[in-house]
């Protein structure tokens, strides 16, 4: 999980950033935050279960501030 200078939460898995879509009990789905077809699943843990679709674009490069903020580049 990494927070954004906006305040908002997104989880970055290989430099691309998702946004959470829904939570069951066992698990969360998160998508591809660039509005491709590309999402992934994770348990409640944040560990990713599944990986699917391709991504459409190239991934984001971001950059971790001193504070602990991520900045798009």
């Amino acid at each position: 999980m990494i927070k954004l200078v906006n305040g908002k939460s997104q989880l970055l898995y290989q430099n691309y950033t998702y946004y959470r879509h829904y939570v069951t009990k066992s698990q969360i789905r998160w998508s591809c935050t660039s509005n491709c077809k590309a999402y992934l699943k994770t348990d409640v843990s944040l560990v990713v279960k599944k990986l699917c679709g391709e991504h459409s674009h190239q991934p984001k490069f971001m950059h971790k501030t001193q504070d602990g903020i991520y900045v798009t580049l």
